[in-house]
C-alpha cells in the first residue's frame, strides 16, 4: 500500500558527533515557495539599499557582498524559525552536554546554532540542496 515518506531521520554526526540525529517532516512545495519568496524579498531590499549607497565605488562591491551574506543567513534563520515545528525529534546538545530543547518548544534555541548546524537542518527539511547550502557558508 502506498505511504507518504515525508518524515526522515537524518544523521548529524558531522555537526553533533556520533549517534546524533534529527527527525524532520520535510516541507511541502508551497512551503518551499514561501522560503524562496522571503529570499527574493530580501534580495530586492539589498538592491534598493545598493542604489542608495554613498561610498567610494571600489568599496561598494565589498559592502554589497557582506549585505548579501547577511541576508542569506537571515533568510535561512527566518525560514527555520517558521518551520521549527517540522523538527519532530533530535538528540542535540549544548557544549556543556545538556540537551537542547526542540525548536517547536523554544524557538530561541535556533539562535544558539552554528551556521553549519542551520544548513544541516535546512537540507534535512528540504529547503536547500547540498549545492545551495554552499551559498550560505
Amino acid at each position: 500500500m502506498p505511504q507518504r515518506k515525508n518524515v526522515v531521520r537524518v544523521d548529524c554526526t558531522a555537526v553533533m558527533g556520533e549517534e546524533s540525529y534529527v527527525l524532520v517532516r520535510q516541507i511541502t512545495t508551497a512551503e518551499a515557495r514561501e522560503v524562496l519568496e522571503l529570499s527574493k524579498q530580501r534580495n530586492t531590499e539589498i538592491r534598493e539599499k545598493a542604489t542608495e549607497l554613498r561610498m567610494p565605488k571600489e568599496l561598494k562591491p565589498i559592502y554589497l557582498q557582506e549585505l548579501q551574506a547577511d541576508s542569506a543567513q537571515k533568510s535561512l534563520e527566518d525560514a527555520l524559525s517558521r518551520y521549527a515545528d517540522h523538527i519532530l525529534e533530535w538528540n542535540w546538545v549544548f557544549e556543556d552536554g545538556t540537551t537542547m530543547p526542540l525548536p517547536s518548544k523554544d524557538r530561541a534555541v535556533l539562535e544558539t546554532l552554528t551556521g553549519e548546524e542551520l544548513r544541516l537542518l535546512a537540507r534535512a527539511l528540504g529547503m536547500l540542496s547540498s549545492e545551495d547550502a554552499r551559498d550560505f557558508a
